[in-house]
């Protein structure tokens, strides 16, 4: 609600995120009515909830309107989906049969749940979850029930999997480290072998390292891989190749294992950079078209990506024999992903294929 609408929208103060929706929504279309009209009763349990550091909810009144604080979100969702709306609605366990505490709380009654089984409400679709819920009687000015205090926490079995699943990530991002470094070790040694001069191993290595960065910084949580699309627009841009310029995309979304995805990030590095010194990127009539597709197999799902370059007709030219381009893109991708290379020249440029599984 606007400072228009109601002239308390400057309370409840603070509150974080939920606060800031409170003095926003327009709560006229609710049980509650104007924040105006609210009885200090519930103003003051609003106030109590909001700064609680432990996940607490308030459902005022028969209809249980909810309020809440931010440490709810990660129980019962954005606030969004569930601040002023009834708790049945949201849930519904908690207002009626043997676990309704909010029928409790109403007869001055409190009541508490463990490992209680209940139904989130999130989005319109309902989410089970394991909670320990301990449920308490709010009451107004005259001293009856008006409410229900609830503190939530995660049961104790769903806590051992939040556990469990920080576990897996810990060990999933130790043995992404040494991957990572193995790469590392391995361009490094690559580039020395490929180098004639200091010089030029100093301009190759800086960024080819910095390919393998761009790669892990495009994976915001490894467990979700790194998106395709992103990867190739990141690395084209730090060669300030952008697309609809010279450059164009297209293929679905794709999320790529990081592992994978360092790998083939370098190879769109040594193709853009190869590009640049003998294709379509040097040359203002050059063009690339980068495309690809997910075609299913009888063991795994395979990627295939084709980088054609057009406009550069006798210029066509693979990496250099035996330079880390062609060490990288013949043979440690057919070793380390077990991908199939191939690189064709054509009349007016060149097509370099990639074909690798996923799964």
């Amino acid at each position: 609600m606007s400072a228009e609408q109601d002239p308390s929208c400057i309370w409840p103060s603070g509150g974080g995120q939920t606060g800031a929706l409170i003095r926003e929504k327009d709560w006229r279309t609710t049980p509650l009515r104007a924040p105006r009209t609210w009885p200090q009763s519930l103003r003051s349990a609003t106030d109590l909830v909001l700064h609680s550091p432990t996940a607490m909810a308030l459902a005022w009144g028969p209809e249980g309107t909810l309020l809440g604080n931010d440490a709810c979100a990660a129980l019962l969702g954005p606030p969004r989906g569930w601040l002023g709306e009834r708790l049945a609605a949201i849930c519904p366990d908690l207002a009626g049969g043997d676990t309704d505490l909010l029928g409790a709380a109403l007869a001055g009654r409190s009541r508490s749940l463990r490992d209680g089984r209940v139904t989130v409400m999130r989005d319109g679709q309902p989410v089970p979850a394991a909670l320990d819920l301990d449920g308490s009687p709010v009451v107004d000015e005259t001293g009856a029930p008006a409410g229900l205090f609830v503190v939530l926490r995660a049961g104790a079995e769903d806590q051992a999997k939040a556990l469990q699943q920080e576990r897996d990530l810990s060990i999933e991002m130790r043995r992404q480290a040494r991957n990572t470094l193995g790469v590392i070790r391995a361009v490094i040694r690559r580039s020395l072998q490929a180098s004639q001069t200091l010089e030029d191993l100093a301009l190759h290595l800086d960024g080819r390292v910095a390919a393998v960065g761009r790669a892990l910084s495009t994976a915001s949580n490894p467990a979700h891989g790194v998106d395709l699309e992103l990867l190739l627009g990141e690395e084209l841009l730090a060669q300030q190749a952008r697309e609809g310029e010279q450059v164009s995309l297209a293929g679905p979304e794709v999320r790529l294992p990081v592992r994978v995805s360092e790998r083939l990030g370098l190879a769109i590095h040594e193709l853009t950079t190869n590009a640049i010194k003998h294709g379509a990127l040097g040359r203002p009539t050059g063009r690339i078209a980068i495309r690809w597709e997910i075609v299913p197999g009888p063991d795994a799902r395979r990627l295939t990506l084709v980088w054609k370059e057009t406009g550069v007709a006798g210029r066509g030219e693979a990496p250099r024999h035996r330079g880390f381009g062609a060490e990288l893109l013949h043979r440690m991708l057919p070793y380390e992903l077990r991908a199939v290379v191939t690189w064709v020249p054509e009349p007016d440029g060149v097509r370099c294929t990639i074909t690798l599984p996923l799964d």
